[in-house]
């Protein structure tokens, strides 16, 4: 579980680990990628298409954006064909991307009664979708994977509520997601 730290940089992190994911499913290998190659060249799964993604033990995280130094580091340890972007407010297609491929629920009221801030209901930060659960007694959530450190949460995972009658999902989990391809 990585830690962003103090650099607003929780794309490159969900990014991370959704190519992560994809190539320990595909091949079961299971790679650490270069969280700060996204950081210092930008454009995600783009990026990775494009150029490849080498290992996070020869591009270092810093906790902050450099220049890109790809070109004059070792050969890349992981490409992608290309990504896709789940329609929004689709969250039977959110559920398929992620079948495929804090203690309780937080709902749009907060976790288990606790109130969330304002800013904490607008999109500002990104997070990887790791799977889909429902409790015994009928609640449906999201299993999702932070950039926060495994001291957040629950060892840096938390379930957010899904199946609600609002379409964005709680703090609009269903309004901006993309998954790599093979």
């Amino acid at each position: 579980m990585e830690n962003e730290e103090y650099c607003p940089c929780c794309w490159t992190f969900s990014a991370m680990a959704a190519v992560e994911s994809l190539i320990k499913i595909k091949t079961c290998k299971l790679l650490c990628l270069s969280e700060q190659e996204l950081l210092d060249c930008e454009f995600a799964f783009q990026w990775i298409k494009k150029n490849r993604i080498v290992l996070h033990s020869v591009y270092l995280y810093t906790g902050w954006r450099g220049n890109c130094k790809c070109h004059r580091i070792s050969p890349p340890a992981a490409k992608i064909s290309g990504y896709k972007y789940v329609s929004c407010d689709n969250e039977v297609a959110l559920q398929i991307a992620v079948s495929n491929y804090c203690e309780g629920i937080i709902t749009e009221e907060g976790c288990e009664g606790l109130s969330l801030p304002i800013q904490y209901k607008e999109l500002n930060h990104f997070i990887t979708l790791v799977g889909y659960d429902t409790t015994p007694d009928g609640r449906k959530y999201w299993i999702t994977k932070n950039s926060w450190g495994t001291k957040w949460g629950d060892k840096g995972f938390e379930k957010l509520e899904r199946d609600m009658s609002s379409s964005e999902g709680v703090l609009e989990v269903n309004m901006l997601a993309f998954y790599p391809i093979f």
